[in-house]
């Protein structure tokens, strides 16, 4: 309920549909919505524009079995990564098909879904020389927030296990650009000369003293290169929010992977890595941790969707 379909994509051949809620700003014919049209051809085939007053895209993933997390063990395994983390424990996982935004949340999306813009950077602002539009990321909204909102609009908070389906698109490597840091560029938002120049002063930076993205902090939710999903920025740009707690204390639930009881745990999981981040940070398997109260200039959110059939409402625990 409340999805137009666009059409399928032409790049990834997955089909794609338009939440009207999030495009509606309340005074206008809900009928007179335009809905956005893929680029057919080209070097941007399957792109779509995202301006001030677009809403929400979703890609259907069509979900199956893949292998969640990352080992250093073993050049040769599965999901192999020099700089895995013991916490990112290797899960092969069975996923019921899903609806993911394409984008993170903007700060347009959000106003019109619930009234405010919560931002630090907001639109219309230049922090740092960079100008911030309605199409930028919104930010500083806690888990709390996510999860009093994104229902009331037919959306739910992604599980870590849909998160990390989504962004590595069937690949297995380090990034869904691949193995090499390098192979990022043109894809990611990152610490980088950008920032610098602006005069911020991440200690990431360092880390990669010749990244040069073009953004000092966010930038507009399509301005870089999708993965084979046709999903922007699931490296860098903002950290997202996920529905799992950060403690995995339960096996993966069936058919959305969700992990971990939420009333035995005080944080909940965030995913993707920041503009001030290193790439290491903002790896496929990466696990990061926050209060489910906490408001950061660099944490957004990309929502996702159950499949229903259009008249029962299911509220994931």
């Amino acid at each position: 309920m409340g999805l137009v379909p666009i059409g399928m994509n032409p790049e990834t051949k997955l089909w794609e549909f338009y939440d009207l809620r999030s495009a509606w700003d309340g005074k206008c014919d809900p009928a007179a919505i335009e809905i956005p049209q893929h680029v057919q051809d080209g070097e941007r085939a399957g792109h779509i524009e995202v301006k001030d007053d677009t809403g929400i895209v979703f890609v259907l993933l069509p979900g199956g079995t893949f292998t969640m997390g990352a080992q250093k063990e073993d050049s040769q395994g599965p999901n192999y990564d020099p700089v895995a983390q013991s916490e990112e424990t290797l899960l092969q996982l069975t996923l019921a098909p899903f609806f993911l935004a394409r984008h993170e949340v903007t700060q347009g999306q959000w106003r019109r879904l619930t009234g405010s813009d919560p931002s630090n950077y907001k639109a219309g602002s230049s922090p740092v020389g960079q100008r911030i539009s309605w199409s930028n990321p919104v930010e500083q909204m806690s888990w709390f927030d996510c999860e009093q909102w994104l229902p009331r609009h037919g959306m739910v908070l992604p599980t870590e296990a849909q998160w990390e389906y989504g962004c590595r698109a069937g690949t297995t490597t380090a990034w869904w650009t691949g193995s090499d840091r390098e192979t990022l560029r043109g894809a990611v938002n990152l610490a980088d000369q950008t920032a610098s120049k602006a005069g911020a002063t991440f200690p990431s930076i360092a880390d990669w003293p010749d990244l040069e993205d073009g953004f000092a902090v966010h930038g507009p939710v399509d301005a870089l290169r999708p993965n084979a999903f046709g999903l922007h920025h699931v490296h860098g740009n903002v950290w997202e929010w996920t529905r799992d707690c950060y403690s995995r204390t339960t096996p993966p639930r069936e058919g959305d992977g969700l992990q971990g009881d939420p009333s035995g745990s005080p944080d909940r999981l965030i995913r993707g890595g920041c503009f001030n981040n290193a790439a290491r940070a903002a790896r496929s398997a990466y696990r990061y941790g926050g209060h489910p109260s906490i408001r950061d200039h660099s944490l957004g959110v990309r929502p996702s969707r159950l499949i229903t059939d259009g008249f029962t409402t299911s509220r994931p625990r």
